[in-house]
Formats: structure tokens, C-alpha cells, sequence
């Protein structure tokens, strides 16, 4: 050990070439110089040439940088919590105290709005860094650290820095800072700004956090085998400082201890539940090509190790960074957050390679593997971000950014905000009341100026754990409820709104009401009196984990507390990598299953499981004590099961006081006014065998709407030889967009039929669509279909 410590930061005796001139981190001209240009030009002209060159590629990469943008608010997922950040920045609310989120109160310099002071303040931090960047390396250009080759690799990799933006000339900034320390002789200023740069992040987001820390506290540590007082400043100033100062900078923010340790508590609450309920599974290749990059940063870190570069500590202080990297993306491996992985790694790899001596032969292998890693990136942009790869190698993207940072005023186009206007009735009964917004569509609040009082977790698909559940929970239990909540019916990921937050969905149903109901959402308001006071237990057992079990038959709502606990082998799964989807699979009394995603560690909160809404509409009638159908079993199945322990345990409790009409045992409105099926619009898209655990059923997918009210109608029931079962909706905008009725984006319905109850041989399906109204349905002419001989 002690001679690799001596062979990488020990001082080496320079050749007369390349001796340094003054400052360590000086070198003379001739050894600056590359062969970029080849040896046929004269030593004159090719100093000249690399100067300009050196000088263009100096500013490509400083202007590619710039991403600075302002973001319009418009509807959708990310849309509404980046107006929430914004938002509740100027409301007074604290983080820590009244929400919480995966980003911070400084998260808003990511995507700032035109809200407050909001885009000045985020356009001067933005300034600020990029400045900063752009310092280094002028000041590392000036200094002759950097050879045109260098400058050129380095330069590549600025391209796809565009999907991360801020967080990515962030991270870049600090690892840049962390580079620099080792190689300038006053290493003090450098290595201090990178730590006083790591307390913010901790106010911008989580992750961006634990990405700076860990690589500083990884550095101190190796530096700490080298130079033992040096190390044991540097560690002081990660591992004491970095603390030290961001809870003196919360407690400036917020005056209050038990704050602060909440807000921390959070922050660690849902980075450890990401890995569960946040998992989503890519292309099959994107893992591959993870494993890809994985090897090639091994094979670097050898190249340097046996080159004898300083940069070898660094590569392998950036492994823990490229970890926390490397889980945020492939956590979750959707279009955004997939690209996360493949830029920061590629920008790590840049920066190895611009302070690593690329002339020597042991290095020259490296130059060979990275045009592989850049091409991987520009494969997985130009499928990520298509359209946008010319602006980003030749920098238009960033001219544009530079342009509208200047001319931005207030003039931005919020058109994208009118699906969620309100209808005037809704608004007039809301009128200057606080209301909540539930789960996550808060720019129901940008569109109609709405007095908006979020739940603590404002978006409650992100109240991954039972901790967070009931941190909104005890909300809506307490004083400060809202006296009107917005609810919608969306899901991510196949999942069920209700399902996600159990105590979050039983405190709704025990203090709202029904006000008015639209296509997309339903008006609640806060009752005098709860609904149901006390709960009781009626029984538990315990069950293997995929057994089919059933529900006991209760005239009220029953409460189902499921308790699963992750294996040896799902704890290490969950660290490394993600927990696969866990399902359920929910059967009905008249035989039809529900079929959605389950986040395993609120389940012990109690799903409100036999009379479960699917549906707005269905929402609507359980508020109003009616219920559309009964459940009368539950199973769990799914990839993700298996990395939990063989048993569950499973609870029942009773709402005694709530009383719900029962559901009929055969087709509604079957005596009501038939529709003539010609005047119905609808398509059967597939049908198609499945299998859910041990049993098979036949999924019927498509859309259905009522055209008269031009709306997605009441329900969708599909009957197969006169015995009907009842759809679940499901969003659908492609036929909204193409029949240009906004009415109809929840058109979608699936059903699955048990294939026990279909013989081999020739069955008619037909669909009965419900009115909006109630009052009639349409029946569409029956299809036959065959079923094989098993």
C-alpha cells in the first residue's frame, strides 16, 4: 500500500520537458503541447493553431453549459410538483415543518417559474456556478493543465449535460473543485469551496446531496493514506463542517430543532423507499449498457492506477457518487431519470480524462474505450431527448438559454393549463377557501388562482413508506385540514391512488364529503362530524405471501393491514438495485378481478379493500354511501414478491359506523332505457389470455364513451353469455386528441374474465356502456369469440 500511495501522490522528478514552471500546477509549452495537429507543421504555427483551438473548444464548452431555462407551468406529474416548489417558496411554508418532497426549498432553482422573485433569484445561483465552472477552467487553461485533446474529450461530453441541467454543472463544479485541490499547491481554497458548495444541495434535492458528501468524505478518507494531518482536515471539514453549517443554514431558514431533524428524517424516509415503490423497468438493453459503462470505469481506474496518475484516488473516490448516480436512474428507468446515470458518468469520465496525462502509453487505451461510451450516450439521448441532439452539439440550445434569460419577462404561454380550468360552479363553491389537492395534480391550483393548502407530502405517489402515509394522514385528522380537497383518480405505474396511501385515503373518507363531481375531479368538503369514530378488529391470520385470501363479509367497509418483511437476499437486492413490482390481484363477488400495483410498505395501514373505488364515478357513489361492487378476495403475485420473506401477516378491521348500500349482484340499469348500440362509440382493442399467479383469465382492453354527453360515461360493463362483469377505467388522451373532446381522456377500460367460468368452444362478448347520467346505457351488437380447447 505504501508504495502505491508513493507512486501516485509523490512528487515526480519532471524531464527537463515537462518540468512545471513556478505553480505545481504549471508545465512548459512544448510539454503542453499535443499532437493534435500532427508533426508537418512548424512549431511556430502550431503553437498559434493550439491556441485557437484551445481557445474555441475553451468556449464551446463554457457556452454548452449554460442551460439556464424558465420553466411555464402546464398540467401533468412534474409540471404540477415543479409549481409546487415554486409555489410554496413564497406561501410561507416551511420545509421540514409543513411539506415535504424529494427536493428541498431551494429545489425550485431547477425548473424556476415566474412566481415571487423566483427566476431572478434561480438565474443568479445559476449564474453564479456557471461562472464559477467557467473560472476553473480558464484559470486550469491558464495554468497549462489541460492539452487540446483533453479540452476536446472533456468538450463531448458537455453535449449531455442538457437533460440534468443545473444538477449536472452542479455536480460537475464540485467534482471539478475536488480535481483541482489535488493538483494546485494552495489545494485549501479548492477543496473549501467544494464543501461550502455541498451545503446547498442539501436544500436543492436529496440525492444531489449525498452525491457531492460522498464524494468529498471518499476523497478525505484516500487522502488521509497520503498526507495524515492533511487527510485529517479534510475529513474534519467533510465530515463536521458540511453538517455543522447546513443545520446552522435550517435553522436560519427555520428556527427550530425537532424541524430539522425531521426534515433529515424525510429525507432519509424517502430515499430508502424509492428503491421500492418508485421501481419501473426499462428496455431490456439499458441495464446492459449500464454494465457496459461499469467495466469501462474499471478499466480506467486500472489505466491510471498503472499510469501512475493522481487521478486514480479520484477515480475511485467518484465510485460512491456514481453509485447514488447509478440507483437514481435505474431505480426508476424512465426517460428521464435513466439519462441521470449515463450523463453523470460520462461527465466523471471527462473529467478523469482532463486531468489525466493522456500522452503517456499506458494511457492510450483509454482513447480507444471512451468513443464507446460516447456513443452510448448519444444513443440513449437521441432516444431520450430526440430532436434536441443537433442543438446540443452545435450549442443553439444554450444561445437560445442565454437569449431568453435576458428577454424573459412574464409573457410565458400557460395555455397547457386549461385541462384543469375548474367549471364556475366548483369555483363559486370553493370560492376564498383553502383547498387540498389530491394526489398530485396541484396545478389545478396554477389554473384557477385556487387558495391552495397542500398535504405535508404534497404528492402523495411519493409517500413511499407507512411514516410519510401518516404524516398526511394525521394532517387530514387535524385542525389544519383544509375545509375542500380536490381528489382526482390517477395513478403512476398501473398503481391505485387509494391503494398508495391507505391511512392517507381512510382520513379522506372519515372527514369529506361529495360536492361536485366533473369528468376528472371531485369536489369534497370537510364534514362537521367524522364519519366513524373508532375501528375494530375482527380477526387476523397469517397466510403464505401469494396465497388467494379471502375477505370476510361484512356489511361495511373492511380494513385489510398487510405485513410483509424483505428477505436477506430483497434487503441487499433493495440496497443495490430496486425492489421488481409487487401486485394485487382483487376479485369481486360476481367473479371480475382488479389488477394494480402495490407499494408493499404501506400496506400495513389497512387497504380499504371490499368496497375499493376503481374509478371516479365509483369514488363518487362509496363518498355518497353507495357502492358499485363488493370484493370478496386478494392476492398478491408479481416479480417483486419473491424478495420477500414466504409469509404475511394479515389483519381485518371493521368500520362499524359507516354504512354503504350494497352493490347489485347482476347488470345496473339491466330494466333501465337501452340506447341503440349505433349511437355508442367504443373499440375492443385486444383480448387476451393472462396469468395472474396460478390462475388464467381473458383481458379485455379498449375505450368507451357517451357520446351524448361527450364525456367518458358511467362505468363500462362487459358481458360474455349475459353474465356481466364491471371495467376499470383508465386514461386515455390519444382519444380525447383525436376526437377533440376533452371529455374522454378517461375513456380506457380493461376487465378480466376467469377462464374457469369460459368452456373451450364459441362465447358472445358485448359491452354495456353507462350513461353519465345513470339514467340509460348503450349496448353494443356482441362479437363471438373462441375459446381453445385447454
Amino acid at each position: 500500500m505504501n508504495r502505491l500511495i508513493h507512486k501516485i501522490w509523490a512528487p515526480q522528478v519532471p524531464s527537463s520537458q515537462d518540468r512545471p514552471a513556478g505553480n505545481a500546477i504549471d508545465r512548459d509549452e512544448a510539454s503542453y503541447r499535443s499532437k493534435f495537429l500532427g508533426t508537418y507543421l512548424s512549431d511556430t504555427v502550431q503553437g498559434k493553431a493550439e491556441c485557437v483551438f484551445r481557445f474555441l473548444l475553451l468556449a464551446y464548452i463554457i457556452v454548452n453549459t449554460y442551460t439556464f431555462h424558465v420553466v411555464i407551468p402546464d398540467t401533468g406529474l412534474d409540471n404540477s410538483w415543479a409549481f409546487a416548489l415554486n409555489h410554496l417558496v413564497n406561501s410561507g411554508l416551511r420545509f421540514g415543518k409543513d411539506v415535504f418532497f424529494t427536493f428541498g426549498p431551494l429545489g425550485f432553482l431547477l425548473n424556476p417559474m415566474n412566481i415571487g422573485n423566483n427566476v431572478p433569484v434561480a438565474a443568479l445561483c445559476f449564474l453564479t456556478v456557471w461562472l464559477l465552472f467557467a473560472s476553473l477552467l480558464i484559470y486550469g487553461a491558464h495554468r497549462r493543465l489541460f492539452t487540446v485533446n483533453q479540452l476536446f474529450l472533456f468538450a463531448i461530453s458537455t453535449i449531455f449535460c442538457y437533460g440534468s441541467g443545473f444538477v449536472w454543472l452542479l455536480s460537475c463544479l464540485i467534482a471539478a473543485l475536488l480535481l483541482f485541490q489535488s493538483y494546485a499547491r494552495r489545494w485549501l481554497p479548492f477543496f473549501l469551496l467544494a464543501v461550502l458548495l455541498t451545503v446547498p444541495c442539501f436544500f436543492i434535492k436529496f440525492s444531489l446531496a449525498m452525491f457531492a458528501w460522498s464524494a468529498i468524505l471518499a476523497l478525505s478518507l484516500l487522502q488521509a493514506l497520503q498526507h495524515r494531518e492533511r487527510g485529517i482536515l479534510m475529513l474534519g471539514m467533510s465530515g463536521i463542517l458540511v453538517p455543522v453549517l447546513f443545520a446552522f443554514a435550517y435553522l436560519i431558514y427555520n428556527p427550530s430543532l425537532h424541524d430539522l431533524v425531521q426534515y433529515v428524517r424525510v429525507g432519509y424516509k424517502i430515499s430508502s423507499g424509492y428503491s421500492v415503490a418508485m421501481s419501473y423497468v426499462g428496455k431490456w438493453y439499458n441495464i446492459y449498457l449500464a454494465a457496459i459503462f461499469a467495466a469501462a470505469y474499471v478499466y480506467i481506474i486500472i489505466k491510471l492506477y498503472r499510469a501512475g496518475q493522481r487521478t486514480f484516488w479520484h477515480s475511485m473516490a467518484f465510485i460512491v457518487p456514481l453509485f447514488v448516480a447509478f440507483k437514481h436512474g435505474f431505480v426508476r428507468q424512465d426517460v428521464g431519470h435513466l439519462f441521470i446515470f449515463f450523463s453523470t458518468a460520462i461527465m466523471i469520465i471527462g473529467l478523469l480524462l482532463l486531468f489525466s496525462d493522456l500522452r503517456l502509453p499506458k494511457m492510450k487505451g483509454i482513447i480507444y474505450i471512451y468513443p464507446a461510451l460516447i456513443f452510448i450516450c448519444f444513443f440513449t439521448y437521441h432516444i431520450y431527448f430526440n430532436g434536441l441532439l443537433f442543438d446540443r452539439i452545435f450549442p443553439i440550445s444554450s444561445f437560445r438559454s442565454m437569449i431568453k434569460t435576458v428577454t424573459f419577462v412574464s409573457n410565458g404561454n400557460a395555455a397547457g393549463l386549461k385541462p384543469d380550468l375548474l367549471p364556475g360552479s366548483m369555483l363559486a363553491e370553493i370560492g376564498g377557501s383553502r383547498v387540498g389537492i389530491f394526489p398530485w395534480e396541484i396545478c389545478y391550483a396554477a389554473a384557477n388562482d385556487l387558495n391552495y393548502s397542500p398535504l405535508p407530502v404534497f404528492q402523495t405517489y411519493s409517500a413511499y413508506t407507512s411514516y410519510l402515509d401518516y404524516l398526511d394522514a394525521d394532517f387530514l385528522n387535524g385542525n389544519s385540514a383544509p375545509p375542500y380537497l380536490l381528489a382526482a383518480f390517477q395513478a403512476l405505474d398501473g398503481r391505485h391512488c387509494l391503494v398508495d396511501v391507505p391511512a392517507t385515503w381512510l382520513s379522506i373518507y372519515k372527514w369529506y364529503e361529495p360536492k361536485l363531481l366533473t369528468d376528472s375531479v371531485l369536489l369534497l368538503k370537510r364534514r362537521s362530524v367524522p364519519r366513524f369514530e373508532t375501528l375494530k378488529p375482527v380477526g387476523s391470520a397469517v397466510y403464505g405471501k401469494a396465497a388467494v385470501v379471502g375477505l370476510p363479509q361484512y356489511a361495511g367497509p373492511l380494513l385489510v393491514k398487510i405485513s410483509l418483511n424483505l428477505s436477506l437476499t430483497g434487503k441487499i437486492v433493495k440496497t443495490l438495485y430496486h425492489i421488481a413490482p409487487v401486485e394485487m390481484a382483487l376479485t369481486d363477488c360476481a367473479g371480475g378481478v382488479s389488477v394494480f400495483r402495490v407499494v408493499p410498505e404501506t400496506l400495513k395501514d389497512g387497504l380499504f379493500l371490499n368496497y375499493l373505488p376503481m374509478s371516479l364515478n365509483e369514488l363518487d357513489m362509496l363518498m355518497n354511501g353507495k357502492a358499485a361492487r363488493k370484493f370478496c378476495s386478494f392476492q398478491l403475485f408479481g416479480p417483486g414478491l419473491t424478495m420477500y420473506r414466504d409469509q404475511m401477516s394479515v389483519q381485518f378491521i371493521e368500520i362499524p359506523a359507516a354504512a354503504v348500500d350494497h352493490p347489485p349482484e347482476k347488470l345496473p340499469l339491466s330494466e333501465g332505457i337501452l340506447k341503440s348500440s349505433n349511437k355508442a362509440k367504443f373499440n375492443i382493442d385486444s383480448i387476451t389470455p393472462v396469468q395472474i399467479g396460478h390462475q388464467a383469465f381473458l383481458f379485455v382492453k379498449g375505450w368507451a364513451v357517451d357520446p351524448e354527453a361527450k364525456d367518458s360515461g358511467g362505468g363500462v360493463w362487459t358481458d360474455i353469455d349475459g353474465k356481466a362483469y364491471l371495467a376499470d377505467r383508465y386514461p386515455r388522451r390519444d382519444i380525447a386528441a383525436y376526437f377533440k373532446q376533452p371529455g374522454y381522456k378517461n375513456s380506457g377500460f380493461e376487465v378480466y374474465i376467469p377462464a374457469s367460468s369460459l368452456s373451450p368452444g364459441a362465447h358472445k362478448l358485448s359491452l354495456q356502456i353507462i350513461a353519465t347520467s345513470r339514467k340509460y346505457y348503450y349496448r353494443t351488437e356482441p362479437i363471438t369469440i373462441e375459446i381453445p380447447a385447454r
